[in-house]
């Protein structure tokens, strides 16, 4: 596993850019998008983050190893932020997080968006063998996604009160094997009609 900061890169018409080469225009776009309500909604961290603490943020991101974070544009256009923190070089494993602007939530992209997140992490010089993460138990919709998408999510993990994120696991081999067809959105709604209630309680 390798993460070059430097450089964009590409996966079909995504790219992927970055924080520490940002221009201060956009990483002050990416502040107000990470304060959006529907985006803090689901976070570790709900609070408004002040714009000197996100500036702060980025400008450690320079000298850091176990994170990183990267614009996401669809062509030319914005789309979302995906995210790498727990980075265990030695053991290509690292804790994936992402999310789409929220001018673009409910666009039917979030499954183009996922997917290609996923192919970023696991399918370019990155080369990460080992995901985990956990999603908020409300955002339904990203658990079920998560789980098409091959993810193998602790569901058990709903049925406890007091658990607010739902703990997900993945590995580059099986996403791989089963990755042909899976940008599909026919074949996404047929999954989510057919397993949706396992994820609800």
């Amino acid at each position: 596993m390798q993460i070059d900061k430097t450089i964009t890169y590409q996966v079909s018409d995504y790219s992927f850019t970055n924080f520490i080469t940002l221009d201060k225009t956009l990483i002050k776009q990416v502040w107000q998008w990470r304060n959006a309500p529907e985006i803090r909604a689901y976070m570790y961290n709900k609070e408004i983050i002040p714009l000197e603490n996100h500036l702060r943020f980025v400008q450690s991101l320079l000298d850091r190893d176990d994170v990183a974070y990267w614009l996401v544009r669809k062509g030319e256009e914005p789309i979302g932020v995906t995210n790498l923190t727990d980075i265990n070089i030695e053991e290509s494993s690292a804790e994936l997080g992402y999310y789409m602007l929220p001018s673009k939530l409910n666009s039917g992209l979030g499954l183009e968006f996922a997917y290609n997140n996923f192919l970023f992490v696991f399918d370019t010089e990155i080369q990460c063998n080992f995901l985990h993460g956990a999603i908020h138990r409300s955002n339904i919709n990203a658990i079920v996604l998560d789980s098409y998408l091959g993810c193998e999510i602790q569901i058990e993990q709903l049925r406890e009160p007091d658990k607010e994120f739902i703990s997900f696991f993945a590995s580059k081999d099986k996403f791989l094997v089963e990755a042909e067809g899976k940008n599909n959105m026919r074949a996404f709604i047929s999954y989510v009609r057919a397993h949706r209630k396992e994820f609800q309680v």
